[in-house]
């Protein structure tokens, strides 16, 4: 078969539609990356983008959907939980494993019989999936390993039509949550904070040994409250192995480039933490942006780590709401060592209890 480049327009539409009747693998826009699919009960065509993509059979694809109600014909034991999830996040970036029925695709299903279903958010992809009336088995249009394109030129697999539309909203694949364990596990980050989709489910998510977790202090100069706070969270995070957790921490005020504290440093040192090669950082989107959970020290810094980038309060938290508390931690700039002492000791107990929870986190016992 001969590969087709088209629009998403009408042409394009009709084009995929014949093409992924005659068996074949169709490469389109979603509302994250560029993906690529085929009929969901096609496994010949599965085995074809298992293959194009050098991706272990381990790792089953996705199944698209055109609607929610669908999900009851593919999926046992719906939950008022499954429910919110899919009320308040289909269509849209979040990916949902769940157990699956016997007659729900044979090629997408794990070898623990889950399948994983996603509603993509955009236009053309609903219209498709309307109008051809069948599921689609999917995944990005990727070599395994290698950065998911947000450009169709940067399509390298092997397809047999290609649909051109450069106009993806995120670039950032989508969450992927699995269901069929409890606690819930984060298979995979993505578009949707983990902190965002806890506000629907029962109790705090568990994470894949595979996620690499962000975690950023935030106060005003970077000189002595997040250094201090991101030197004992690193010790903590060595003592517990969790080398999948990294910490960093910048100002909102802050210049690059300046030592910490006297003060603060030898209050750390005090307690067994070292931040005398630490220096500041000024905060800004990009760094907001690669940031998997913020904690501020006030309720200012939090204001404007909002206002750098409004879409990101989900992920945003005083260190002491963190965990249900009230207040701030005051800055000790200006006191005397008693000061800086105490702080010191209230950002230790509550930097504790945020590596604690990580610790916990990360505890799966895998069904066999």
């Amino acid at each position: 078969m001969k590969r087709g480049i088209y629009r998403t327009d009408n042409k394009g539409l009709e084009e995929a539609i014949s093409v992924l009747r005659k068996g074949g693998v169709i490469a389109f826009p979603t509302d994250t990356v560029y993906g690529i699919g085929c009929d969901a009960d096609d496994n010949s065509a599965i085995t074809r983008i298992f293959k194009m993509k050098k991706r272990k059979r381990e790792k089953p694809l996705v199944m698209f959907i055109s609607h929610k109600r669908l999900i009851r014909d593919f999926v046992i034991k719906p939950t008022n939980t499954r429910r919110r999830l899919c009320e308040n996040f289909f269509p849209g970036p979040l990916t949902l494993i769940m157990k699956a029925k016997k007659r729900a695709p044979q090629g997408l299903l794990s070898r623990n019989k889950t399948i994983s279903i996603r509603i993509p958010d955009n236009n053309f992809l609903k219209r498709l999936l309307m109008r051809y009336k069948k599921s689609l088995a999917t995944t990005s249009a990727n070599i395994s390993g290698e950065m998911p394109p947000t450009k169709y030129k940067n399509i390298k697999l092997d397809v047999d039509l290609l649909l051109m539309n450069d106009t993806i909203p995120s670039g950032i694949p989508s969450t992927i949550l699995d269901l069929a364990h409890y606690p819930f596990v984060l298979r995979r980050k993505g578009s949707i904070s983990i902190f965002t989709i806890e506000r629907y489910i029962p109790s705090k998510a568990r994470f894949d040994k595979s996620i690499v977790f962000n975690v950023l202090f935030v106060c005003t100069g970077n000189s002595c409250r997040s250094p201090i706070a991101e030197g004992i969270f690193k010790k903590f995070l060595q003592e517990k192995r969790l080398k999948n957790v990294h910490v960093s921490s910048c100002g909102i005020l802050a210049g690059d480039g300046f030592f910490p504290s006297k003060n603060a440093v030898l209050a750390a040192h005090e307690r067994g933490y070292n931040i005398e090669e630490h220096r500041s950082r000024h905060i800004n989107r990009k760094i907001v942006g690669t940031s998997d959970l913020i904690l501020c020290m006030e309720i200012f810094h939090k204001n404007e780590v909002y206002s750098l980038l409004p879409k990101c309060k989900d992920k945003v938290f005083l260190l002491t709401e963190f965990h249900g508390k009230d207040g701030e931690i005051d800055d000790p700039i200006g006191g005397d060592m008693s000061v800086y002492r105490k702080v010191t000791k209230d950002l230790e107990r509550y930097v504790k209890k945020v590596a604690d929870e990580f610790e916990l986190r990360y505890l799966i016992k895998e069904h066999r």
